[in-house]
C-alpha cells in the first residue's frame, strides 16, 4: 500500500481543510515542533483505513477538533496498481459515514469502478487490499513511531517484548507454546502407548487362549454335526412311536366305552330265551296263518260253488237283501199277532 493524498478537516489538530500530496515521492518525512499535528496526519492515515486509531479505537469522536461539530478524512493509496479513495466522516451528533472507492485512474474527476459503504464492510475490505488486520497495520506501521522512545529506555528484556510488538514476533512465543504442548503431548502419548504394549501382550495371551478354544469347539461343532442327521431320524421315528401309541390308547378307550354299552350276560341269555319262546310262537302262528289260508280257500270255493248256483256276487247280494226283507216281515207280522 502506497498513500499518495491526504485530506483532513477538523480532525485533531487540523481545524481547517488541509490536503498532503506524497505523488512523485519516494521518500517522506514528517517533521516540526511538538504539538504541531505530526501524529495526526499517521492517526489520519490509520482512521481513513481502519475507523479507529491506536489511541482512540472506542472513543472516536475525540478525533473531532474541540471547535468543530465533525470531522472528515479522506486518503488516496493505491494498492497493486489500483487507485483506492477511503473517505470517513464523524459527527458529535448524528450517523458517521464510511466509504471505499475502487477509481478507475487518479484524476480528480475518475470514475468509480467499485464502491463499499458502512464502517465494517469498508474495514473488511480494505483488510482484504493490505493483507493485515489493524493490529497488524499498528506493528508495522505505527507502533515504532509511538514507543521508540520506550525501546531507547526499555531494558532487554522489556526491549525483546517492544520488538516482538513491533514485529509481530509474538508468533514465535505462539509456535514455541505449541511445540511443548505437542511435545507433552507426545509423551503422554508415548505412555499410553507403553501401557497399551504391556496390555498387548496380555492381549496376545487370552488371544491364543481364546484361539484353543475355538479349535476345541470346532472339534466339538464338528461331531456334533455329523451326529445331527441320526438324531433327527431317531427323534422323528419316537415321534411316530409316539403318535402310534396315542392313537392305539384313544381306540382302546373306545373299545372300553362300546364294552361298557354292551349287555351283561344274563341279559343276552335272557334275551336268547325270549327270541326262542318267539320263535315257537311265531312258528305257531304260521300253523295258524297256513290253516287260515287254507279255510279262506275252502270258503272262497264255496262262494265259488254258490256263486255258480244263484248267480254273480251282485244277483247273491240282491238275494240276501231279499231273505233279510221278508224275515224283517215275518218278524212284523209275529209282533202285529202278539
Amino acid at each position: 500500500m502506497r498513500p499518495t493524498e491526504l485530506r483532513l478537516k477538523g480532525f485533531r489538530s487540523y481545524r481547517e481543510e488541509t490536503r498532503f500530496d506524497w505523488r512523485g515521492r519516494h521518500l517522506v518525512g514528517i517533521v516540526g515542533p511538538i504539538g504541531s499535528g505530526k501524529s495526526s496526519i499517521l492517526d489520519a492515515i490509520a482512521f481513513a483505513l481502519y475507523g479507529k486509531t491506536p489511541t482512540f479505537e472506542k472513543d472516536t469522536k475525540s478525533l473531532i477538533h474541540q471547535t468543530q461539530s465533525e470531522c472528515h478524512v479522506e486518503l488516496r493509496f493505491e494498492v497493486d496498481g489500483q487507485v483506492w479513495r477511503a473517505a470517513r466522516g464523524l459527527r458529535r451528533k448524528g450517523a458517521s459515514g464510511h466509504q471505499l472507492e475502487r477509481l478507475a485512474s487518479d484524476e480528480p474527476d475518475a470514475v468509480a469502478l467499485e464502491s463499499v459503504t458502512g464502517e465494517r464492510a469498508v474495514r473488511e475490505r480494505v483488510e482484504q487490499l493490505l493483507g493485515m488486520d489493524f493490529r497488524a497495520f499498528c506493528r508495522s506501521v505505527l507502533l515504532a513511531q509511538n514507543r521508540f522512545a520506550d525501546f531507547l529506555r526499555a531494558t532487554p528484556r522489556d526491549r525483546n517484548e517492544v520488538l516482538k510488538g513491533v514485529f509481530g514476533y509474538e508468533r514465535f512465543d505462539d509456535a514455541l507454546d505449541a511445540a511443548k504442548r505437542r511435545v507433552a503431548a507426545a509423551g503422554l502419548l508415548l505412555e499410553s502407548l507403553e501401557r497399551e504394549g504391556s496390555q498387548l501382550s496380555s492381549a496376545r495371551e487370552q488371544l491364543e487362549a481364546a484361539e484353543r478354544r475355538l479349535a476345541v469347539a470346532t472339534a466339538r461343532s464338528s461331531a456334533l454335526e455329523s451326529a445331527r442327521e441320526p438324531f433327527e431320524e431317531a427323534v422323528a421315528a419316537a415321534t411316530d412311536a409316539r403318535r402310534r401309541a396315542e392313537e392305539a390308547e384313544a381306540a382302546r378307550a373306545r373299545s372300553r366305552e362300546v364294552a361298557s354299552s354292551l349287555p351283561s350276560a344274563d341279559d343276552i341269555d335272557r334275551v336268547i330265551g325270549a327270541a326262542r319262546q318267539a320263535e315257537g310262537a311265531v312258528a305257531h302262528a304260521a300253523e295258524v296263518a297256513d290253516r287260515a289260508e287254507a279255510a279262506r280257500t275252502e270258503a272262497e270255493a264255496a262262494r265259488s260253488a254258490v256263486a255258480e248256483r244263484v248267480g254273480d256276487q251282485a244277483a247273491f247280494a240282491a238275494l240276501v237283501a231279499e231273505h233279510q226283507h221278508l224275515v224283517a216281515g215275518a218278524e212284523r207280522a209275529a209282533q202285529a199277532r202278539d
